[in-house]
């Protein structure tokens, strides 16, 4: 194994049970994962745990992912949200939520349940073509504002400070930028098999 692969190559020889490329892509991808983990649950020892549990998830389900629908950082990110979202829907009570830091907690369970949904799938799935077509009607500023958010796993406020930009102009730019998306994937026909 060459010592600098990429995410993608690691995923593929983690599904063949290398143990080697396993304990490099943890070391690789570990403060990422438990970033977005800390970052949604607001509990330290929480974001550990789950933390572990997406690892040993991706090490049983390494085989799933799938290079040509995205990449192996969407793939990661998308897990960590999901699995984050759940876990504190689980400890709050669906909706007992805001007392995890109000701000943050709806900011990602709206996002993340609903306008968020078709973003996520499109760049783990065949639909990749689509949702960049969607995305390139955005102005510069939408554009760069939701890759930062939904792709880098900023953080609202962190976009605001790294942009310069009020937070409440990031948070239109995200909501707006958000619905023209949305827009823009609803216009496309639905995949063979969906309906």
């Amino acid at each position: 194994m060459v010592p600098e692969s990429s995410n993608e190559c690691l995923l593929e020889a983690v599904a063949r049970n290398d143990h080697f490329a396993f304990a490099q892509f943890y070391e690789r991808n570990d403060r990422f994962v438990y970033a977005i983990c800390l970052k949604i649950l607001q509990h330290e020892k929480d974001a550990e745990e789950l933390t572990a549990d997406i690892f040993f998830e991706l090490w049983r389900k390494a085989s799933q992912f799938r290079p040509d629908r995205g990449s192996a950082e969407t793939y990661i990110n998308f897990i960590a949200r999901s699995r984050s979202i759940d876990r504190l829907r689980q400890r709050n009570g669906r909706y007992n939520v805001l007392q995890a830091s109000r701000s943050e907690a709806e900011s990602v369970l709206e996002a993340e349940s609903r306008e968020c949904q078709p973003i996520v799938a499109a760049s783990i799935s065949e639909e990749q073509d689509k949702l960049q077509s969607a995305m390139m009607q955005l102005d510069d500023r939408s554009y760069r504002i939701i890759r930062l958010r939904f792709f880098d796993g900023l953080s609202q406020s962190e976009i605001a400070l790294r942009l310069g930009l009020p937070l409440h102009k990031v948070k239109y730019s995200i909501r707006h930028g958000l619905a023209t998306v949305r827009r823009r994937l609803d216009k496309f026909p639905a995949p063979m098999g969906s309906g």
